[in-house]
């Protein structure tokens, strides 16, 4: 998987997506989002979607796509720390300016040291960047 990160290809965006249950583009808005069930799973099955969380994580920072947005915040909000730092770090390189709010939280009261530090590096690239406007 981290192949497809290396290639830096936006192609392999749908398919990293897809690994972690999210669809994207109009099929997203036909079809909607898979189901995703947290609370069901047992420790095994969360070890092993961090790992997979972890994966693409790294690969969409490589790929540095802004379509793969939603699958970063999700991996953002892992109870894993080593994968909230990797998907701080797949946000940074995407330039996905629309995190800042939640960087800003991360910097600050993350459990971590290290992902406090990451969401803090990410902060001061991001805030100089032009900010999304809402419509």
């Amino acid at each position: 998987m981290e192949a497809l990160g290396e290639a830096e290809s936006a192609s392999a965006t749908e398919f990293l997506s897809e690994l972690l249950g999210v669809k994207l583009g109009w099929k997203n808005k036909l079809l909607g989002k898979l189901a995703l069930k947290k609370d069901d799973a047992t420790p095994r099955e969360q070890k092993r979607r961090a790992e997979l969380s972890l994966a693409v994580a790294r690969s969409l920072g490589k790929i540095k796509d802004p379509r793969a947005a939603e699958v970063i915040w999700m991996c953002v909000e892992s109870v894993d720390p080593l994968v909230r730092w990797h998907a701080i770090q797949a946000a940074m390189h995407c330039e996905l300016t629309e995190f800042t709010a939640k960087l800003k939280a991360l910097a600050k009261n993350d459990d971590n040291e290290s992902v406090r530090n990451m969401a803090q590096i990410a902060l001061e690239k991001l805030e100089p960047l032009p900010q999304p406007v809402n419509n």
